[in-house]
């Protein structure tokens, strides 16, 4: 995974604004559960690659006090055991987030 932020300003110590971005893979644990002609099936199994890629921004309210939002996106395709077989499907999510920081 990768991540790097870039300053917009800076007033005294702390920037006042930053933009983010991130990207990254990495292992899946997937957790199919079927019931299929009355047969049911529940595991935890090892996945696919999932990738996820996300962009934001950071603005300061006071002090060290920061707002944030940020938007991700992951994306993985998998195929799982189920009751008498496989299934597989892409997987595709959109995160958003908005929130409070504190950078000490």
């Amino acid at each position: 995974n990768a991540a790097i932020r870039y300053a917009l300003s800076k007033v005294g110590q702390r920037p006042r604004a930053f933009l983010t971005a991130r990207v990254g893979a990495g292992p899946t644990i997937p957790h199919p559960e079927s019931r299929i002609e009355g047969a049911t099936q529940e595991r935890y199994e090892i996945g696919s690659l999932g990738v996820q890629g996300a962009a934001g921004a950071q603005l300061r309210l006071r002090r060290g006090i920061y707002a944030l939002a940020e938007y991700k996106f992951t994306r993985t395709r998998q195929s799982v055991t189920v009751s008498g077989g496989k299934a597989g499907t892409l997987l595709k999510t959109h995160h958003g987030v908005l929130g409070l920081a504190y950078h000490f």
